[in-house]
């Protein structure tokens, strides 16, 4: 089987990549929710035996305060600081092709020309518009819907990703 495909990355595109690559597990979230549940039920039972005296013990507080906004909006905030970056890459900004096989998958950009078996990735991400197909936990290639040439191609390459890759959360 081969299937070709050709674009260009979109600012939607990058952004909704990082948006998905950063989106935290449900295990990770469920941590995450409990941390915030933890630290706000300790400053309540803080506050209930114990009333803040002076101001050390309110800075306290507000670092606390700030902790607890960090955990909730770490991961809806880093992709929009890694998004500049993204678009000064020249080679996600220009034209990218390339060709996806049973055995490989090749990238053409600006700069590089890439042909790597299925076994070099290991995971994939994916939403209905857009498959993250990953070589190490923070490094990986964006295929968005646009980019193939026909629903066959991308029902085709759907369907390589799911034989080939576990879905997320897999090591």
């Amino acid at each position: 089987m081969l299937i070709e495909y050709q674009g260009q990355l979109t600012k939607s595109d990058l952004l909704q990549s990082l948006i998905l690559h950063h989106r935290p597990s449900r295990p990770v979230g469920a941590i995450r929710l409990g941390l915030v549940a933890l630290i706000v039920l300790s400053y309540l039972y803080y506050f209930i035996l114990y009333s803040p005296r002076d101001l050390l013990e309110e800075l306290g507080i507000v670092v606390a305060l700030l902790m607890i906004v960090y955990l909730v909006a770490a991961p809806f905030i880093k992709p929009y600081e890694a998004l500049p970056g993204f678009l000064r890459d020249r080679d996600l900004t220009s034209l990218i092709s390339g060709k996806v096989t049973d055995q490989t998958i090749t990238v053409k950009t600006a700069s590089l020309t890439s042909e790597l078996k299925w076994n070099l990735y290991h995971k994939h991400k994916r939403t209905p518009n857009l498959v993250l197909l990953y070589q190490a936990e923070d490094w990986y290639n964006l295929f968005p819907r646009s980019f193939f040439h026909s629903e066959d191609d991308w029902r085709a390459f759907l369907q390589l990703v799911e034989k080939n890759l576990p879905g997320p959360g897999a090591q």
